[in-house]
């Protein structure tokens, strides 16, 4: 009798922890991270959809082999060295990288995870194209104002071919702030209109 409730009472047990996984599980592959664990020996034993997606790799192809293996071209980067403190010290990383073999940048966040890691990594190549071209544009403004040659500032920065638009306005708060901050630093508009 006493084995036989041990027996109901750890398949019981076994049972609401496979709910508890499916249920984790389910979360990671709703979220838009690309999320992928592994173990101890840097073996993959977790590759979402969205990771298959940025990786070009189907998780199949990927399960139960080891990072180095898999992606051979990020050894003596900072990926390389990220993951390994991570493994070492056991700490959460976070950082951003250019990845040069998918021209994109990424941006990635770590942490131990059992006596591995996880790693969310994300696509973040347009928001640094974005933030490059504002901070060219502020570059540009500054050398204009120095100058003495601004005429005019064209804030439609999405389209070479389409120009200023007296009916379209700035979008990026955080542009408009700068360039409102680099026009009070330099003394305003003093004529025009």
């Amino acid at each position: 009798g006493l084995v036989v409730l041990g027996s109901l009472t750890a398949r019981r047990m076994f049972g609401r922890e496979l709910a508890a996984r499916d249920r984790i599980a389910g979360i990671l592959e709703c979220t838009s991270d690309a999320v992928c664990t592994l173990d101890a020996n840097w073996g993959v034993t977790y590759f979402n959809r969205r990771a298959s997606d940025l990786a070009g790799l189907v998780s199949s192809e990927v399960l139960g082999r080891e990072l180095w293996t898999l992606w051979p071209e990020v050894m003596g980067t900072r990926f390389e060295e990220e993951y390994r403190r991570v493994m070492a010290e056991r700490v959460t990383v976070h950082f951003e990288e250019w990845y040069a073999p998918k021209k994109r940048w990424v941006e990635v966040n770590a942490c131990p995870y059992g006596e591995g890691m996880a790693i969310f990594f994300r696509d973040v190549t347009e928001r640094k194209q974005q933030q490059s071209e504002r901070e060219r544009l502020i570059a540009e403004l500054e050398v204009a104002l120095a100058a003495g040659a601004l005429g005019s500032i064209d804030a439609n920065t999405g389209d070479e071919l389409i120009g200023w638009d007296t009916d379209q306005f700035p979008t990026d708060i955080y542009l408009t702030s700068q360039i409102m901050l680099v026009l009070l630093k330099m003394g305003g508009f003093t004529t025009g209109g």
